[in-house]
């Protein structure tokens, strides 16, 4: 298994970094769900309701009130208590230090300096593969617009990736390849991580699932995920070969899919 350096590995991250990004990122969510709470107060206050519209309302204030509270909360432990950040855990999933490896992004880039800094010896880069006409969630958008503009961003199309192939030791998609939300171009994105691997190469994937933990904190916003079987098959079908999966915390996956020599 690869070594990390890991002490260098880790990048400092500000108090509640990641649940002020949630909230800056999904900002109309929370505006909604405080107007929806407000408004249902008033209403159970201010109006004579029919009895089974005042139960309807009430319970949309209740769950409104909870999926506001444990997205965030769930959040918090995810982007700001657990190690998932300290991103010293990466270099465990690997078979060994890679020789290039590639990160793919679509414009918020959180761990290629971390990737850098576990393999000092590598060489690699970060990726920006947003398309306007295939990613179209407001939220994404509002992440682009808070990232720094300095200097060129490097861009990669999904669908074409600008590497020969075998090219890779390992390649990194860390809460980038759900926004791809069309089945076919997410089948493409993997069909061209798997040309541009090397043999015995691995992709570093991690997500949300759509599963019962996410649905707990996040509510209906956990269709945004894609569920393990989704996942597994778009890997089976680009050519990849599952090798191995670990729990990073109750709501994120990590899966390791390679590129094997007989393929």
């Amino acid at each position: 298994m690869a070594r990390a350096a890991s002490e260098a590995a880790v990048v400092t991250r500000r108090p509640f970094q990641g649940v002020r990004q949630i909230i800056r990122y999904n900002w109309p969510f929370y505006v909604l769900a405080l107007m929806v709470v407000v408004g249902g107060i008033a209403l159970l206050f201010l109006a004579e309701l029919w009895p089974p519209v005042a139960v309807m309302v009430t319970v949309g204030i209740g769950a409104t009130t909870f999926w506001s509270l444990t997205s965030l909360l769930a959040s918090y432990y995810v982007y700001d208590l657990s190690p998932l950040y300290s991103w010293r855990w990466l270099a465990g999933e690997l078979n060994s230090s890679p020789g290039k490896w590639a990160s793919f992004h679509a414009g918020l880039d959180e761990s290629s300096e971390a990737i850098r800094r576990l393999f000092p010896e590598s060489q690699g880069g970060a990726f920006d593969i947003f398309d306007a006409d295939k990613m179209s969630e407001g939220s994404i958008r509002r992440a682009r617009s808070t990232v720094s503009q300095a200097g060129e961003r490097a861009t990669a199309d999904s669908g074409a990736l600008p590497f020969e192939e075998g090219a890779l030791d390992a390649v990194f998609l860390i809460f980038a390849a759900h926004e791809l939300r069309d089945p076919d171009d997410r089948i493409r994105f993997f069909t061209e991580i798997r040309r541009v691997l090397h043999p015995q190469g691995d992709l570093i994937l991690v997500e949300h699932l759509r599963d019962l933990w996410n649905f707990i904190a996040y509510g209906p916003g956990f269709l945004h995920f894609f569920s393990r079987s989704e996942w597994m098959k778009t890997a089976r079908q680009a050519g990849l070969t599952f090798r191995s999966e670990r729990p990073m915390t109750p709501f994120v996956r990590c899966f390791v899919f390679t590129r094997e020599a007989s393929k």
